[in-house]
């Protein structure tokens, strides 16, 4: 069992999408999961270490087999210096990783969220 939380959630404040804008970005965590259509889909959790940003995350999922995405796996890689070869990469080599991201706002279920549009050399 889960210990007692003595915060009064009331007060807490919700994390409000961030501006449309360019920021700087680490790779907190990564996971794989399928995606929806059962095709192997890896989600990238990205931490946003501009000032006064730190509590925000963005994700950016993105399927690991499809060849119509691999455009996007070669910007991760440019933006963040990770080298990739011609016989492939390894997307855990992504660990850590550091970039920035041009970012837009966007609704989704009813509620503003951030999406990442572009990944950008630091």
């Amino acid at each position: 069992m889960a210990p007692f939380i003595p915060v009064n959630l009331a007060e807490v404040k919700d994390i409000e999408a961030l501006e449309p804008g360019i920021y700087s970005v680490r790779v907190k965590k990564m996971d794989d999961k399928p995606s929806k259509s059962g095709k192997p889909m890896r989600t990238i959790t990205w931490q946003v270490t501009d000032e006064g940003c730190e509590h925000n995350q963005l994700w950016d999922r993105i399927l690991l087999e499809e060849a119509s995405v691999m455009y996007k796996w070669k910007q991760v890689f440019e933006a963040t210096g990770i080298p990739y070869g011609p016989e492939g990469f390894d997307p855990d080599d992504l660990q850590d990783a550091e970039c920035k991201v041009t970012v837009d706002k966007v609704v989704y279920e009813g509620k503003l969220k951030n999406e990442i549009v572009n990944y950008l050399k630091m």
